[in-house]
This record gives C-alpha cells, sequence and structure tokens, in this order.
C-alpha cells in the first residue's frame, strides 16, 4: 500500500498517484460454509477502508460477532 502512495508517474504533462484500499476477511475453518457470504464480508471491508478516507486496509474476523 505504501509502496503504491509513494509512486507518482507523469502523464500529458500532469502528475498522477494512486492509492490502495483493501478488504480482508480472516475465518476460521467452519465459519462461513458459502463463498458469495465471504466475498460479500470483504467487499464491506473494503468499502469502510473507503469511507474511513481510503488508502487504508480494512479487516474482518468472520469467527467474532461484529460490534
Amino acid at each position: 500500500r505504501a509502496s503504491v502512495e509513494n509512486f507518482s508517474v507523469a502523464v500529458d504533462g500532469a502528475t498522477v498517484r494512486s492509492t490502495v484500499s483493501i478488504g480482508l476477511v480472516s475465518r476460521s475453518p467452519g465459519d462461513l460454509h458459502d463463498l458469495p457470504s465471504f466475498i460479500q464480508l470483504a467487499d464491506d471491508a473494503l468499502y469502510r477502508s473507503k469511507t474511513a478516507g481510503r488508502n487504508a486496509v480494512t479487516t474482518f474476523d468472520a469467527a467474532k460477532p461484529e460490534d
């Protein structure tokens, strides 16, 4: 994430920069038996990163209840 943030490139005379927002989900064996639910949790974590200001990593532990 930091490497992407620190990288810039000139395009048509303008400097272009990027950041990375990441959503991660951890689970224990037996949690989340279906892939669509697992992907939805990761997607939710990703959008929490974006909502919190972007350029962040947000994690969700599927084994623990959410606050």
